[in-house]
């Protein structure tokens, strides 16, 4: 009987040895994966900080653009040629300044 006990404890030993290893495989993995956790948390933060900053951009460019359409109707009203400073063509009308900005 000894030798038969002292061969389940062995092999108890063994199996205790590979469910050691095998939690500590566990939480390597769970360590691993809580590290991509904290990274996708912390990029979907700056990406939410990301979409705050453009929404304001997208507002500020409406604004803009409502601003730029008063100052064109404006000068139509007065009769003040236009210029695009960046042909220099003279008289273009409204519809050509405004018909790219279109986007809202």
């Amino acid at each position: 009987m000894g030798s038969s006990q002292s061969t389940e404890i062995k092999n108890l030993s063994k199996r205790i040895d590979r469910m050691d290893k095998r939690i500590l495989e566990i939480e390597n993995e769970k360590s691993k994966f809580e590290g991509k956790v904290i990274q996708l948390e912390e990029d979907n933060a700056q990406l939410e900080k990301d979409n705050i900053l453009l929404r304001n951009e997208n507002i500020e460019l409406k604004n803009e653009n409502i601003q730029l359409k008063a100052w064109i109707d404006e000068m139509e009203n007065n009769n003040i040629p236009l210029v695009n400073e960046d042909t220099k063509y003279r008289n273009i009308s409204k519809n050509e300044l405004t018909k790219t900005s279109q986007y809202y």
